[in-house]
Formats: C-alpha cells, sequence, structure tokens
C-alpha cells in the first residue's frame, strides 16, 4: 500500500495531505530551528492554513509538519 504524503506551500497558504488521520502538529521556525509559531495542533489527515493575518516579519522560514508517522519539513520565503 503506498503511502500518500504531501506538504505544500503556496503563497500565504500552507496545506498537508496524508493517507490516514493522525495527531499533528504544524510549525514555523525560524532558519535556526527555533520554532516562531505553531499553526496546527490536532487530528487530522489534510489542513490549510493561511499565513496572510499573521504577523510575522518578511524573511525565510521552515515549516515543519510532524507527528506519529510524519515528519516534512518544508522552507518557505513570508513576503507581505
Amino acid at each position: 500500500k503506498a503511502s500518500t504524503k504531501n506538504l505544500s506551500v503556496k503563497g500565504s497558504n500552507i496545506s498537508f495531505n496524508l493517507a490516514q488521520p493522525q495527531n499533528l502538529t504544524l510549525s514555523l521556525s525560524d532558519i535556526m530551528g527555533n520554532r516562531i509559531s505553531t499553526l496546527f495542533t490536532g487530528n487530522a489527515a489534510s489542513k490549510s492554513v493561511n499565513l496572510s493575518n499573521m504577523r510575522i516579519p518578511n524573511g525565510r522560514y521552515i515549516v515543519v509538519l510532524s507527528g506519529q508517522n510524519t515528519k516534512m519539513v518544508q522552507p518557505v520565503a513570508i513576503m507581505k
């Protein structure tokens, strides 16, 4: 059985899609790995988060999705 995992960043939207729901944390870290914000915590297989209303300064960041069977990292540049 193939596992489907996807973490994408498009514009100010961060979304993920997994094959099965699980307890997850979606967070935003600076390039040194320090957590800036927790974007989502809970049980889900898919979710979309919009960053446009968040007070995050322009810069380079790392989006981290971690859960029971999942660990994905995606670099992102935020420009408002």
